[in-house]
């Protein structure tokens, strides 16, 4: 998932439904590298909307690094 569609709503139906975990993709340590790896304005802070929903909602999350030269040179602050 890019976090995006997941509210509080949807993070509280993955609780009661007992999905394993849900896997995100986190493609730069900054907004402006995340970005643009995704091409879309404002899809860092949407995937961090989506964590942090899912982490109240007591979910499980996993978190994916695809390593790029776009990112690279962040991997240290992404770990």
């Amino acid at each position: 998932s890019n976090g995006s569609l997941i509210t509080p709503e949807v993070a509280r139906r993955l609780r009661e439904l007992r999905v394993a975990a849900v896997e995100m993709s986190l493609h730069g340590a900054t907004a402006a590298v995340h970005d643009r790896a995704t091409e879309r304005p404002g899809s860092f802070e949407a995937l961090w909307a989506g964590v942090r929903a899912l982490s109240a909602a007591g979910g499980r999350l996993k978190l994916k690094t695809p390593l790029t030269r776009l990112n690279e040179h962040e991997i240290d602050a992404m770990r």
